[in-house]
């Protein structure tokens, strides 16, 4: 597929739409199609009320079309203009709250449709007032083991027996100025999160 960045900005035409939507604590994306005039065919994006969202786009060279961050509590929906893309794959991913939301589009012939999608559970992590929050569901009850790092040198490290419903607060107000970088090793796949001590 013969791709420039440049004729992609062009074609993904972006519509701020301001009505209310219902909310989506996933960030889940709702694909719609819609024929305003002719062939035009668009995938709606209703920005959940709850959590931040993420959306990123990448065509099927893994090359990044379009992204944006959206606030919580946006209210609103991003409309996308896919109806002169080349044929070929495209991947949305989401990422709000708990969930990493990946939709592969199948673009052939002025249409699309959704070929697969997976979602991920993925932790939540915050630091507010020298407060390290971190929640978790974990679905397969697998055993945690956190880290907490500083100049890649491990200062905190923890292991954590099956649990479903995972949340931990750890208090960093002791902690020295710099960049850390916390992760949680769930069967052998890190997730992780950094923040600054100022």
């Amino acid at each position: 597929m013969k791709t420039s960045k440049n004729n992609l900005k062009k074609l993904l035409s972006l519509i701020l739409v301001g009505f209310p939507l219902l909310s989506f604590a996933s960030g889940d994306i709702n694909i719609v199609k819609e024929k305003d005039s002719g062939e035009l065919k668009r995938i709606k994006i209703e920005i959940p009320e709850l959590f931040d969202l993420d959306v990123t786009i990448y065509d099927e060279k893994g090359q990044t079309i379009y992204f944006n961050s959206f606030e919580k509590n946006s209210k609103s929906s991003q409309i996308f203009n896919f109806s002169q893309l080349e044929n070929g794959e495209y991947t949305i991913i989401s990422k709000g709250g708990f969930q990493t939301i990946t939709k592969t589009l199948l673009v052939k012939d002025n249409n699309f449709e959704v070929l697969e999608k997976s979602v991920e559970i993925s932790p939540l992590f915050e630091l507010k007032n020298n407060l390290l929050t971190v929640n978790y569901l974990n679905k397969n009850k697998n055993d945690i083991i956190i880290n907490i790092e500083n100049n890649s040198n491990v200062i905190y490290s923890e292991k954590i027996n099956g649990k479903l419903d995972f949340n931990k607060a750890i208090d960093v107000s002791n902690l020295s100025r710099g960049s850390y970088y916390i992760s949680l090793n769930v069967n052998n796949k890190i997730h992780g999160y950094s923040f600054n001590i100022l």
